[in-house]
């Protein structure tokens, strides 16, 4: 809601009432020890040019932290004021705190350790249906075939 005393006017606005009512609504009752590499859900508060202010409502109060741009995930990247509209929920970790109180945000990071979880979990799985070895290998068995058929 806005109040414009000199022009006499008052505006409402549904969707600004929705975003409230919802920030509100998540404000944590306890508060949460923050720690570095911590994940936590947050709400787009703010989008500026060079990222977003996330608060985190799982601490409590008004705890906000900045996602830089090029923390995003990359398949989030691109006009981040459509993809990121005020009050949408996003997962962040959390990646720096400053004696100042000011946190920051990644995404990526999340991406990067997900990609290193999946690459182990391939490398030491137990069933390797594929039986060709590696390309090494296939190229190595061509040339011996060729040699073969020539002698």
């Amino acid at each position: 809601m806005g109040i414009d005393r000199e022009a006499r006017r008052i505006s409402l606005s549904i969707k600004e009432a929705a975003i409230q009512r919802k920030m509100s609504e998540e404000e944590g009752s306890g508060q949460a020890r923050l720690e570095v590499g911590q994940v936590l859900k947050g709400i787009v508060e703010d989008v500026k040019p060079y990222g977003l202010f996330v608060r985190l409502p799982q601490v409590g109060g008004k705890v906000n932290g900045l996602l830089p741009s090029e923390e995003l995930r990359s398949s989030e990247k691109g006009d981040i004021k459509k993809r990121f509209p005020r009050g949408k929920e996003i997962q962040v970790e959390i990646v720096s705190m400053d004696e100042k109180g000011k946190i920051r945000l990644s995404q990526r990071t999340m991406e990067e350790r997900e990609d290193r979880e999946d690459y182990e979990k391939f490398l030491h799985r137990e069933d390797r249906s594929g039986k060709l070895g590696t390309l090494g290998d296939v190229f190595k068995n061509l040339k011996l075939k060729q040699k073969e058929t020539k002698d």
